[in-house]
């Protein structure tokens, strides 16, 4: 190590100087002059790398890695020694990496807070209560309506009977596949039964892969606009509000959906 490798190393290094000037008592007036050229004298270069010799070796040199007695490492002709640099950057992208996780972990919860919040205040006129059974190895899944309040509501809506809309366009306690036609599909409009079918299609894909993820069961939240084709043709807009309570153990969850009837057009 010589003097060109210590003030390289003052140059670059990511400690203050101010930190550096308390530590070694060199002022710091003096280390921006050896930065800018000036000639570092011996008492003061010895100084600085009896206090920071392995940072400056570890800034300007090579790491040892200690694999020798790892086969699965040294079968695999891994070096033995890395340019230090090189390690440190990576360590500097892999620490922001997870900067940006632990920000994500923290808003998790808040963005679940604002959704219960969202749900729990929805002032619905219909309730639906579903069991989804689903094979995520197949990507296949079925759904049974179990119960619907606020029926009249969508039956005043829609211009058809209370039993009419139960079990002709909900099919009420009858277990649906995901590969026949849908009851509902004959009463809303292709956009909106395509749409549908795509964020359904989305969801289970992703179930999958957050299965792998997770052990225990989840919620989630989803925001659905169907419109829905009336008796003498025209359309009502509605939203849904969907809580989906998961349970990879039972391969089955529950959705819980808050529809809001009437609003803008939608797209």
């Amino acid at each position: 190590m010589n003097k060109y490798e210590v003030i390289n190393w003052l140059r670059k290094t990511d400690l203050s100087l101010t930190s550096i000037s308390k530590r070694t008592n060199i002022s710091r007036s003096t280390l921006y002059n050896w930065i800018e050229g000036k000639e570092m004298s011996d008492k003061s270069y010895d100084k600085l790398v009896s206090i920071y010799k392995k940072d400056i070796r570890l800034h300007k040199g090579t790491l040892t890695l200690k694999i020798k007695d790892n086969p699965m490492l040294h079968n695999k002709g891994v070096g033995t020694e890395i340019d230090s640099e090189s390690y440190i950057d990576k360590l500097h992208k892999i620490i922001k990496y997870q900067e940006k996780d632990i920000e994500a972990l923290k808003k998790a919860p808040a963005q679940k807070l604002v959704e219960r919040e969202l749900w729990n205040n929805v002032n619905e006129d219909l309730l639906i209560e579903t069991e989804i059974r689903l094979n995520l190895k197949k990507l296949d899944f079925g759904r049974t309506i179990k119960s619907i309040e606020g029926v009249e509501n969508l039956s005043r809506a829609l211009g058809y009977s209370e039993s009419f809309v139960k079990y002709k366009i909900y099919n009420l306690g009858e277990y649906e596949r995901s590969s026949d036609e849908a009851s509902i599909k004959k009463f809303i409009t292709n956009d909106s039964y395509k749409g549908l079918m795509s964020i359904t299609k989305s969801f289970f894909k992703g179930l999958e892969l957050f299965k792998k993820l997770v052990s225990k069961d989840k919620d989630y939240f989803l925001e659905t606009d169907i419109q829905y084709i009336a008796k003498d043709g025209s359309l009502v807009n509605t939203k849904c509000f969907n809580w989906v309570d998961l349970d990879f153990h039972e391969s089955h969850f529950s959705v819980k959906s808050k529809m809001v009837i009437g609003g803008p057009e939608l797209n």
